[in-house]
Parts: structure tokens; C-alpha cells; sequence
């Protein structure tokens, strides 16, 4: 909240809800990487079911959970943590470093691909 841009007038009343303690700082950057290490080992579990389920159903069933699962993992850090969280409670649009377009692009192409493992394969 310190690197706010020189144009954005109302960073005096939004420093209240800056986090200045560096330890919790440091447990949320560990807590972001480990749900998108979750997340990313999901993805390769999912994609390591679909290799072996050349014609067993049971087998793309349990692939399509796990992505459905890492997915949702995936949606709730990038959507929920970076554009809602960060972007609006923490104004990063405001922000010299903001990554807001970014978490929505990265929540779009989870969704996408989710839709495609979704619908069912003939």
C-alpha cells in the first residue's frame, strides 16, 4: 500500500487497512504458494489419470475430479485472493504493481479449460 500511484488521491484512508506485520506477510506468501503447489499437483495427477485411461471410464472419471478439484483451488487463489482481496480491499488498481488483469486473465483460462474437461467426451 505504499507504492500507490502518485494520481490516486484516497491512499490516506485505505493506509488504515494496510498490513504492516511482516510475519503475517511472509504466512500469506507461504500459504499462496502452497494452495498453487496443491493446485499444480492436482493438475499433474489429473493429467497422469488421463494418460493411463486409454478406454477406462473409471480411470477419466477420477482425472476429471481431480482437475475439477485443482481447479477449484486455483479459482479460489487467483479470483478470491488476488482480484477480490487484493484488488478491491487492498486497491491494487491502484497500485504501480498491480496484477488485477492479470488474476483475471489466469481465472479465465482455468475456467475455460475446466468447461472443456467438463463436457463430456464421446
Amino acid at each position: 500500500m505504499d507504492t500507490m500511484q502518485p494520481w490516486f488521491s484516497g491512499s490516506e484512508s485505505l493506509m488504515t487497512r494496510a498490513i504492516t506485520n511482516s510475519y503475517i506477510h511472509y504466512t500469506a506468501y507461504i500459504v499462496i504458494i502452497l494452495f498453487e503447489l496443491i493446485a499444480g499437483c492436482l493438475y499433474i495427477m489429473s493429467f497422469i489419470f488421463y494418460i493411463k485411461s486409454v478406454n477406462n471410464i473409471k480411470n477419466i472419471n477420477k482425472a476429471k475430479s481431480l482437475f475439477i478439484l485443482g481447479s477449484l483451488i486455483a479459482i479460489i487463489i487467483w479470483y478470491l485472493g488476488f482480484a477480490i482481496i487484493g484488488g478491491e480491499y487492498f486497491s491494487m488498481w491502484a497500485n504501480k504493481y498491480n496484477g488485477q488483469d492479470k488474476a483475471y486473465m489466469f481465472v479465465s483460462i482455468i475456467l475455460l479449460s475446466t468447461i472443456v474437461v467438463i463436457l463430456k467426451s464421446e
